[in-house]
């Protein structure tokens, strides 16, 4: 069984696993309501079934850190502009901090707070000499603060994404969440996908409620869940923090990050559209990642002259030793 640490706080609790620093099994009070923001996979992280998935399938819960980012190859299907900058599927998905086991230490502090910190040291021969990452709750709020570190081990060029997935209303509620985030631009992933993916393949949008669609007119992505099984990608260029997932209840799930890093937000709806194991259809979350890359394609196709880099977005970023990258995030339930 994999390690982890439990988080607490006034507000919440959690648990943060040494494989990919993920968080899961996070339940906060919010308003005096007890909420459970994240998605979480079905299956658990030790079972026998998933044992030999990358390390952030097995313990798929609420957020992790990609670096690279980038977990598919272009499809066939994609147009010609894509193909043409295509390499294979990045091998682990989502790199080494997605992937590896992280050394993880607690920190209690005097009113029950605990916070952890996670430390990733790569192998000599990876790009990367050492990240960490800080997961810190908030005391008086339903608010997790998260601090990344990472030091190069030499000069490259990579992509790099954060990945909070959000809970959608449960399979079987008449509930409906609104998407709320501000953008310039968006694109919808350059090819077919599993399930009955609506949107049309390599569209450009800047609306996210008429999004065009495969089968002619628009998609509204703002409505959540759809109403058939599905998996669905765009990516949202120069989104602009904070975006919020406005729950029926009255609750919202809110997420922020440094914007003038990460220019994109790539939006994962997988809703019951993966049909094989350990998926089995049942699967539902809202994935809301600040990236800087080119979809979840390879570090090598966010580097290149790709479709969107063309067009201004920023899809790739310099690492050096001289300069170390620090960045943060937050998820908060409000009422």
């Amino acid at each position: 069984m994999d390690d982890s640490v439990d988080l607490a706080w006034s507000h919440g609790r959690g648990r943060v696993h040494a494989t990919a620093a993920m968080l899961r099994d996070l339940t906060v009070t919010a308003g005096g309501r007890r909420v459970r923001p994240l998605a979480q996979a079905a299956w658990d992280p030790g079972d026998p079934e998933v044992a030999g998935l990358p390390g952030h399938l097995r313990v798929l819960g609420g957020d992790f850190v990609c670096l690279p980012f980038g977990s598919a190859s272009v499809a066939p299907d994609a147009p010609e502009d894509w193909r043409r900058v295509g390499t294979p599927a990045p091998v682990p998905p989502h790199g080494i901090t997605a992937d590896a086991p992280w050394r993880l230490t607690p920190d209690t502090a005097e009113d029950g707070t605990t916070a952890v910190t996670a430390t990733l040291v790569p192998p000599p021969d990876h790009d990367i000499a050492r990240v960490v990452r800080r997961v810190r709750p908030v005391p008086g709020r339903a608010r997790i603060e998260f601090d990344l570190e990472v030091t190069a081990r030499r000069p490259h060029r990579t992509s790099l994404g954060l990945h909070p997935i959000l809970a959608l209303p449960p399979v079987g509620s008449p509930a409906v969440a609104r998407l709320d985030v501000a953008f310039s631009w968006g694109c919808v992933w350059p090819g077919r996908l599993h399930g009955e993916g609506r949107p049309a393949p390599a569209a450009r949008f800047t609306s996210l409620d008429a999004v065009p669609a495969a089968a002619g007119g628009t998609v509204d992505l703002t409505r959540l869940p759809p109403p058939h099984p599905t998996e669905e990608v765009v990516q949202l260029i120069g989104a602009r923090s904070p975006l919020r997932l406005r729950h029926a209840d009255g609750t919202a799930v809110a997420v922020e990050w440094d914007d003038t890093l990460f220019d994109s937000l790539m939006l994962w709806l997988s809703d019951r559209g993966l049909p094989s194991a350990p998926w089995r259809g049942t699967y539902r979350g809202l994935g809301v990642e600040p990236v800087v890359s080119a979809f979840d394609f390879s570090a090598s196709t966010s580097a290149s002259d790709n479709p969107l880099s063309l067009d201004g977005a920023r899809t790739s970023l310099a690492l050096s030793p001289a300069a170390p990258l620090h960045t943060t995030h937050v998820i908060e339930v409000l009422v």
